[in-house]
């Protein structure tokens, strides 16, 4: 993932509206992006918590937003 280089993230920049879809059931949210590096950060350290056999550094090479989805 290459963070705010990402055409998703450029997307969501011009327009936050996103559309969720699980089990059949679709819903449209308006998505929030992170660019705080505290906030990243502790994104991160959870992110390498949770998948910590399966996360790798090298894929996550540019680690300066994220985004948040209010369900």
């Amino acid at each position: 993932m290459k963070g705010s280089d990402n055409n998703w993230y450029k997307n969501l920049a011009q327009s936050p509206e996103i559309e969720l879809s699980a089990g059949g059931i679709s819903a449209t949210f308006n998505a929030s992006i992170v660019r705080s590096p505290k906030e990243v950060e502790n994104v991160i350290d959870k992110l390498r918590v949770k998948y910590r056999s399966m996360w790798s550094e090298a894929y996550y090479t540019k680690r300066d937003v994220y985004v948040e989805v209010p369900v």
